[in-house]
């Protein structure tokens, strides 16, 4: 018996009191195509305009994805003046999964990759919030100019 895999999508929208995200809608999809992702954006950003008693636009200004192509595609569809960032915990996982597979030592065996090295977590953390930070800034400047 063939079984698919489901994907969990969550929307989580940051409590601008307590910094905490609160997860405010889900989606479980065979499909990982970045469409079938808009079209749900799109009916999700529909249903909440239309629920809502203000003329309240629904964008954000940066977008966390946890995946690659797809969610990205379906974010800047949808969101176009969002920033789209990679979630810190994947790309520790990815570089710790996928990069010893294209490093080899000089005799022809393969090097482990280790993130328990808090220099190198550091870097790359420091690294994510400079860009974080320099996304939010600008895309905060593009609203102040419309």
């Amino acid at each position: 018996m063939h079984r698919e895999k489901t994907n969990l999508y969550t929307v989580v929208v940051q409590n601008s009191i307590t910094g905490t995200g609160i997860p405010v809608a889900f989606l479980l999809s065979r499909s990982k195509d970045g469409k079938t992702l808009a079209n749900w954006l799109k009916a999700l950003t529909n249903f909440l305009r239309t629920r809502s008693q203000t003329e309240t636009r629904y964008s954000p200004n940066v977008a966390i994805v946890d995946q690659g192509a797809s969610e990205r595609y379906a974010i800047q569809t949808v969101f176009p003046e969002a920033a789209v960032l990679l979630c810190c915990f994947h790309v520790y996982k990815a570089i710790r999964e996928k990069l010893p597979e294209h490093l080899q030592l000089m005799d022809g065996s393969k090097k482990e990759i280790c993130l328990t090295d808090n220099k190198v977590r550091e870097d790359i953390k420091n690294d994510v919030i400079e860009d974080v930070s320099h996304k939010i800034l600008s895309s905060s400047d593009r609203q102040e100019e419309v």
